[in-house]
This record gives C-alpha cells, sequence and structure tokens, in this order.
C-alpha cells in the first residue's frame, strides 16, 4: 500500500456540500460546486477531472461532467480505521484474520464515502 495514500486519505478533508440556502444567483452555484468538487478531485483515479463549466457550456459537456462523477474512483481509504494493526499477530492466520476484520470495518466508511459523493452529484444536479 502506498504509505503517502494511506497519509493523505487520514488527513482532516472538508467534505461539506454546499446548502441550497447559498445558492442565490447560477454565479454563486458555479462558485460554490466547482470549490466542492475540485476538493474531492485530488482522490480521483480517473484523470483528467471533466470542469463543471459555467452557464455558458454546452450540455454534452454536462453530460460529460455528470457522467464522470456518477462513476467516479477514489483512491482515499480508509485504514487509519482500522481496529487491529497486523503487525501484532502471532503468525499468518492471525493476520489473515485481522486484515478481513479491518476490511470488513473499512466497507462501512467506504460506503458512506460513496452515498456522499452521490449526493454531492445529485444535488449539484
Amino acid at each position: 500500500m502506498n504509505k503517502r495514500k494511506k497519509y493523505d486519505s487520514s488527513l482532516p478533508f472538508d467534505d461539506k456540500l454546499p446548502r441550497e440556502s447559498e445558492i442565490k444567483t447560477p454565479e454563486a452555484f458555479f462558485e460554490l460546486f466547482k470549490k466542492c468538487f475540485e476538493t474531492n478531485a485530488k482522490f480521483a483515479v480517473v484523470k483528467p477531472i471533466p470542469d463543471i463549466g459555467d452557464i455558458n457550456t454546452s450540455m454534452d459537456e454536462v453530460y460529460k461532467f455528470y457522467r464522470y462523477w456518477d462513476n467516479f474512483k477514489t483512491w482515499r481509504e480508509f485504514s487509519q480505521y482500522d481496529e487491529y494493526d497486523t503487525e501484532d499477530a502471532q503468525d499468518r492466520y492471525e493476520k489473515r484474520w485481522m486484515e478481513q476484520q479491518n476490511k470488513k470495518g473499512r466497507k462501512v466508511y467506504e460506503k458512506d464515502e460513496r452515498k456522499r459523493l452521490i449526493k454531492m452529484a445529485t444535488r449539484c444536479y
């Protein structure tokens, strides 16, 4: 596992989504969501990331943008929440069991992350 990605994933991350009450004008919409998507794009596996555009962006580009975010693949991982340190294992069987338990625990965070990304794209749409 890449130690840099593991470290970057553990850093505090602003995962707040723009609220409807904050969006007063089309310019505010694009400004708020552009910042939001750029913040999340740092975890993208597939690059380049399509730009949200502006009020004059063609519908083809808009559909391309939403297709990308509907299928967004992230490298962000949640090992900082692991319950077991596999280095403490007595043997390979215990290590394998610990890895399985950690993997089960991470799935909860991965699902929550996926839900948040879907909510972000849906709110923008």
